[in-house]
């Protein structure tokens, strides 16, 4: 399990005193490190068990945090969770408090072992080699937000979700890192990992839903945090109504009012589990393909498949296209008119609009108080995600009377 960011907490690492001896744990290595504590990769002298060992100065800021985080976990979380990284034993050992925990396996998907090539498998190593599959990222999605439920249920906010901080222990995604761990109630402070934080800085349980909105956007997307919402390489490939599906959920938990998000990673689950399709698991046959070549073939298939089709019948192929503006909220108007969603209501950025025509559509945003984006002529076919920059209008007496109030635009 890698701990936070070192950038963001205290002294760096490299600058730790030398760890403590505690009784009966051979401290073999680190093996992750953050701005108060290590984690080291341990093994038990008695028993010969491989263990994860976190250990962090008890007078520093961080130490007083840890123990004040560890006392709200054990109170409410007794019961723990499948998704949740057990924590075995809590001790204190020459001025250090340290924790044991399970051993993730390692990044190569072997268990663990105490061989100078073992890495800890986290999601942030996984991500490495590009997005998952649909499949993939739904199963681990539904992990992480389970975990995150069973935190919200008790009370808690983690405040740190992010790729590196969930962690595989027998091929099962596990949150991990409980050091930021606070009651929901009452004010709640800005920490935690840039990056992860939502634009109002309060990390409570919406807290949790925006970070872990970006958590599900890099597993479908490959990209990181900072990317959303593009969806990059991804877009000619989201035509799938799973992925679109995925992305539609991410839409809502990265919004940037509170109020808009769900309000907690229960009903961010729900709206998985009812939005999402059943994904037919991938056959396993042939020889290995990596993500990105898996990637780039469903592009190429698409592509083809299209041709294909319209060749044959004559009907215009569909797609599910991506616009995203700064600011957010524009309404997108294709050809002249605003596209309506299922309820009735404009689209406005950021969103995935499904079942568009492939050909060329004259594309524009609207936003009241910023001058009309003309994208131009865009042709959908090739071009599956479309960016804007909005203008703010600097002439009032220009600005046509309710023109971005109305549906029709007119």
């Amino acid at each position: 399990m890698i701990d936070r960011d070192a950038s963001t907490q205290g002294p760096p690492a490299s600058h730790a005193p030398a760890p403590p001896d505690i009784p009966d744990l051979e401290l073999l290595r680190v093996i992750g490190s953050g701005g108060y504590g290590q984690v080291h990769l341990a093994r038990n002298r008695v028993t010969g068990r491989l263990l994860a060992v976190k250990t962090v100065r008890l007078e520093s800021f961080g130490g007083e945090r840890e123990i004040a985080a560890l006392v709200r976990y054990e109170t409410a979380m007794r019961k723990g969770h499948e998704n949740l990284l057990a924590i075995h034993h809590v001790g204190q050992a020459g001025g250090f408090l340290y924790y044991t925990m399970d051993l993730a396996d390692d990044v190569s998907g072997s268990p663990a072992s105490d061989s100078p090539s073992y890495r800890p498998a986290t999601l942030a190593e996984r991500l490495a080699d590009g997005p998952l599959p649909p499949g993939e990222a739904l199963d681990l999605s539904r992990q992480l937000l389970a975990a995150l439920r069973a935190v919200h249920q008790a009370g808690l906010a983690h405040r740190d979700v992010k790729p590196s901080n969930c962690v595989f222990v027998g091929g099962q995604l596990k949150l991990a890192d409980f050091g930021l761990l606070t009651y929901t109630q009452g004010s709640v402070s800005r920490v935690g990992t840039p990056g992860y934080f939502p634009p109002d800085g309060r990390m409570d349980a919406g807290a949790d839903v925006y970070a872990a909105g970006l958590v599900l956007y890099q597993m479908i997307t490959g990209l990181p945090a900072e990317a959303f919402p593009r969806l990059g390489p991804m877009a000619q490939a989201a035509g799938t109504k799973s992925a679109a599906a995925l992305n539609r959920v991410v839409l809502k938990a990265c919004q940037p009012m509170a109020a808009d998000r769900f309000a907690n990673a229960d009903e961010m689950l729900a709206a998985l589990e009812k939005g999402v399709p059943p994904i037919r698991p991938a056959r396993a046959k042939g020889p290995r393909l990596t993500r990105r070549r898996v990637v780039v073939g469903v592009i190429a298939l698409l592509a083809a498949g299209g041709a294909l089709l319209y060749y044959w019948t004559g009907a215009p192929v569909r797609v599910y296209v991506n616009f995203v503006s700064e600011p957010f909220e524009a309404t997108i108007i294709l050809d002249g008119r605003p596209v309506l969603d299922p309820s009735g209501k404009p689209y406005t950025t950021p969103c995935t609009i499904p079942d568009l025509p492939a050909r060329a559509t004259r594309v524009s945003f609207r936003l009241k108080g910023y001058a009309d984006h003309d994208a131009g002529q865009v042709d959908l076919a090739a071009r599956q995600e479309i960016q804007a920059r909005l203008t703010p209008r600097t002439n009032p007496a220009t600005t046509r009377p309710d023109s971005t109030d109305r549906p029709d635009g007119g």
